[in-house]
């Protein structure tokens, strides 16, 4: 089947709209198959991502790791021999 630009425009169009749309919700949506709309993302070098969620550091939270360094650090002004 020959090449659409039409089709490359719609998904592209879809994916600009909303960038974490999936390509099942692009061909329900626009009538392009599932498999079309990948390759046509492909082509254009869009890829899928998953967004990874990180617990946040606030700046009470270095404390307890402040304390923690420092009850480690008189370890190494001991001399261990046997």
């Amino acid at each position: 089947r020959p090449r659409s630009t039409q089709e490359d425009e719609v998904v592209l169009e879809q994916v600009a709209e909303d960038p974490s749309t999936s390509v099942r919700f692009i061909e329900r949506r626009t009538g392009v198959s599932k498999s079309q709309a990948q390759r046509i993302l492909k082509r254009y070098e869009y890829h899928p991502y998953n967004i990874q969620r990180v617990q946040t550091l606030l700046s009470s939270d270095i404390m307890p790791h402040v304390f923690r360094f420092v009850g480690q650090c008189w370890r190494s002004r001991i001399l261990w021999s046997d």
